[in-house]
């Protein structure tokens, strides 16, 4: 049964993703794609792309939740208790939670992006996100740590591919570098 619930919940989560994917490509397809003639890419294509990564990796979370739905059901004997099946065991998925929670950092996140800049913004971030998923509601210290190291390293490798490799000008913000 435990199973079978966690699967509806990975389900709920999916169909939250999959809206915020729609919302993100509907907004990634009205960016300019380059012209036929041109060898540049257009500020359109990376944002593109990522939405398609992004549609293909919600239809698996999906497809996986709907197997891990049926598997469970398959597995279910007919002398299934009746308190197994009451509304009342539904409870909000932990799951769905943790994609608002994660939208909503990610909104944070882009209005402190151009007052904190680049690499202490990216920072905060990369290490939130990685004690929400990381732990949940309960991180450690070992996980608060190991969260910072890699929202640090994180932020400063791709600092440095975005200002030095691909030449593109990140907010400084507070640092002023």
């Amino acid at each position: 049964m435990k199973n079978k619930q966690q699967g509806w919940q990975e389900l709920i989560a999916s169909a939250v993703l999959a809206v915020i994917t729609v919302i993100y490509l509907t907004k990634a397809l009205q960016l300019p794609l380059p012209h036929e003639a041109s060898t540049d890419l257009g500020p359109g294509v990376y944002p593109t792309w990522i939405g398609v990564v992004l549609a293909i990796m919600t239809t698996v979370f999906a497809l996986q939740s709907v197997w891990k739905i049926a598997k469970s059901a398959s597995n279910q004997t007919e002398t299934s208790n009746a308190e197994d099946t009451a509304p009342s065991s539904w409870r909000f998925p932990n799951s769905v939670l943790k994609v608002v929670v994660a939208v909503g950092l990610t909104a944070f996140y882009v209005l402190v992006f151009e007052p904190l800049g680049f690499l202490i913004g990216t920072a905060v971030y990369l290490w939130l996100l990685s004690l929400l998923f990381k732990d949940g509601w309960k991180p450690t210290g070992k996980s608060v740590v190991l969260g910072l190291v890699f929202g640090i390293v994180s932020s400063v490798v791709l600092n440095t591919i975005f200002v030095y490799i691909l030449s593109v000008l990140l907010p400084i913000g507070l640092l002023g570098f």
